[in-house]
């Protein structure tokens, strides 16, 4: 088979009968769904006379109630069909395609038997071309150059108007129509479409009055997603150096790009394109709801300056009403959104996610206000939506994927001296994730601007060592004394899966963390740390309620003493040992510590008058939980691998002893 429907010449009235024969074969067609088909060269195969023919009798098209067309995995057919179809597929709904290498063209001027002198032919007007068309989908066609349409600069001499166009009325009608098959869709999908250069044409950029989702992703050719080059007016982009074309005022108004009705714009991937919107198309976008830019390495701005910025009112505010969402992700030339100086408002923005965007200065020159913005999410966390939303980007290439060979490095901005709005100054919460190749988290030249931190969540991170550097007394910036490092706002501190970590807060006689307001600690599966405080922390932890340990396999002591505290505090007190209260410490859960011997090794005592839940589960080598006193007022139960045991009169250590006794008698009496 080579030809699915094949509409033949007119011979000796056979049309009027093939064609009933037709109808009366196709009245209920819905579907049409083509695969696996290598010798299929034409979907509908037919000729300008035939279809003029049946314009010219008036019947019913065959194809009335056909909404879907499929076709996947047909290499040699080199378009669906041509402008002419448009006429008897007026109830289409959807149309996908799938890895068909020969694709060039969805919609082609091209007919076998008059390709010479119709190439270029249009077709109806835009009002009766499919009305119904709510969804294009075009994937893997590595051939795609064009999506098709109609082009009103065609023109023809009378002879082959003549010839074509036997009908001088029929001619009026349909010559001199620009239109795109782009134009009609509610959603447009396009990807992995490599020698596809634009979606839209030029010709249809005032007519996209349907669009609602458009996703591009994988085009290595897309130079433009809207083709807006050439296009030479006040009101739309300009390359420099072009001369102005004349153009009449409709023709103007046709080629401004419109896009009143869209929702959802998803660009990824596409390396060759340098902005997305001009700014004349800002004012129709007033149902934009999430745009995402992804992957595009030539991406500098997102709205593009028109006429050099001349023609650019500066006191004009820019209102995206309905905009929720605004992610930019690995971008490494982009500078900005818009480089102009107009105010933009974002009354229901209320996620931002810039990631991997080194070069980007300034989000808007006019300035953003966005009231419903709480964090701008970037590749250090989240961070606080100061300076009015216009925000100095973080040069942070060294998080960008890259193999270990070429070193770790610390999770530091490139210039820090002027409090650069995204660096750690305004950071809410740190959220490194997914084996970044960083070292260090906070690096020392970073400690004094956590002022607003509140949370800190790292995982799955193969490389990193150290959370907290600590201050160097080599640094000149610094002097020999103490420095405090406070962290008025930290709240929680959750690490999970950091395989190389060996600290949290590294330890240094120049430098002391207070944080005040921590509240929660866990500690997953970081299989190098070997303890999570030193004893010189503790009076900072007295709003500490649950400190969680899992599988730590390294782990021998939670509490690790310092020994230039612990000498002052054996002299100081004469003998007797100071006691170290956590007052709201409700919950310690220490499980899967093969290595740890107990909580604190150091001679200090310990209280805990809120403590009312221990567990204690699969640390076979603790000996002991503290070489100190350690009381547990309202305490009733451990529990334990092999269950709950009360208390009693017993404390944790003379408890922990008394198994350890049993578990020397009798091995498989209890489980540690």
């Amino acid at each position: 088979m080579d030809v699915v429907f094949e509409i033949e010449s007119p011979r000796n009235g056979e049309l009027t009968t093939n064609q009933d024969n037709q109808q009366r074969l196709l009245p209920y067609l819905e579907e049409l769904d083509i695969r696996d088909m290598n010798s299929i060269t034409h979907v509908w195969k037919c000729n300008w006379n035939t279809f003029f023919t049946l314009r010219k009798q008036q019947l019913d098209s065959p194809y009335h109630n056909l909404t879907t067309i499929r076709v996947y995995r047909c290499k040699n057919i080199k378009y669906l069909f041509s402008p002419l179809m448009a006429k008897l597929l007026s109830n289409l709904k959807k149309v996908k395609i799938t890895d068909c290498d020969g694709i060039e063209e969805v919609v082609s001027h091209r007919d076998d038997e008059d390709e010479k002198k119709t190439t270029s032919t249009s077709t109806q007007t835009s009002t009766t071309l499919f009305p119904h068309l709510d969804s294009l989908i075009l994937r893997s066609l590595e051939n795609l150059n064009c999506i098709g349409g109609g082009n009103n600069d065609t023109t023809f001499n009378n002879t082959t108007a003549t010839t074509i166009f036997p009908d001088q009325s029929m001619f009026s009608q349909v010559v001199g129509v620009s239109w795109s098959l782009c134009q009609y869709p509610k959603e447009i999908e396009i990807s992995l479409c490599h020698a596809l250069s634009s979606v839209i044409p030029s010709n249809a950029l005032g007519k996209i009055l349907k669009l609602q989702v458009l996703k591009i992703s994988y085009c290595s050719s897309m130079k433009e997603v809207f083709e807006t080059q050439g296009i030479n007016n006040s009101s739309n982009y300009v390359d420099e150096g072009t001369p102005p074309i004349p153009r009449q005022i409709d023709d103007v108004k046709h080629h401004v790009l419109k896009l009143p009705n869209l929702k959802i714009l998803k660009i990824d991937g596409c390396d060759l394109v340098e902005h997305v919107f001009p700014f004349s198309t800002l004012e129709s976008l007033r149902q934009l709801e999430e745009l995402m830019i992804k992957d595009c390495d030539a991406m500098k701005v997102i709205v593009k300056e028109e006429c050099g910025g001349e023609q650019t009112a500066t006191s004009e505010v820019v209102v995206f009403g309905r905009l929720r969402s605004i992610k930019l992700i690995n971008l490494p030339d982009l500078v900005g959104f818009y480089r102009g100086m107009n105010e933009f408002r974002w009354p229901s923005l209320h996620k931002v996610k810039i990631i991997n965007c080194p070069q980007m200065m300034v989000f808007t020159p006019g300035g953003s206000r966005a009231p419903q913005l709480k964090f701008v999410e970037t590749i250090l966390g989240k961070h606080s939506p100061e300076c009015g939303f216009n925000f100095h980007a973080t040069n942070i290439s060294q998080l960008q994927t890259r193999p270990p060979s070429l070193g770790h490095t610390t999770l530091c901005p490139a210039t820090t001296s002027e409090g650069i709005p995204w660096s750690f100054h305004n950071l809410i919460e740190s959220q490194v994730k997914f084996n970044a190749y960083v070292e260090t988290i906070i690096p020392s030249s970073e400690l004094l601007q956590l002022q607003k931190l509140e949370k800190i969540h790292l995982r799955d991170n193969t490389w990193v060592e150290l959370v907290f550097d600590a201050l160097k007394g080599t640094d000149s910036a610094f002097d020999e004394s103490e420095t405090v490092i406070k962290l008025p706002n930290l709240r929680e501190v959750e690490l999970y899966r950091l395989a190389h970590l060996r600290y949290i807060w590294k330890h240094s006689p120049w430098t002391t963390f207070e944080f005040p307001n921590l509240t929660r600690v866990y500690i997953g599966d970081c299989k190098t740390l070997a303890h999570a405080f030193t004893s010189s922390m503790l009076g900072c932890l007295l709003n500490l309620q649950e400190l969680h340990i899992i599988d730590c396999i390294r782990m021998e002591e939670v509490i690790v003493k310092d020994k230039n505290v612990v000498v002052e505090v054996e002299e100081e007190s004469d003998g007797k040992m100071n006691e170290i209260m956590l007052p709201c410490l409700k919950s310690l859960k220490l499980d899967q510590l093969p290595c740890l011997k107990g909580f604190c090794l150091g001679k200090e005592n310990f209280s805990f008058p809120s403590m009312d839940i221990l567990s204690i589960k699969k640390c076979p080598s603790i000996m002991i939980f503290t070489k100190g006193s350690f009381v547990t007022p309202v305490l009733g139960e451990i529990e334990k691998s092999f269950g709950l045991f009360d208390v009693g009169e017993d404390d944790i250590n003379s408890f922990i002893k008394k198994k350890q006794e049993e578990f020397k008698r009798d091995p498989m009496s209890s489980k540690y």
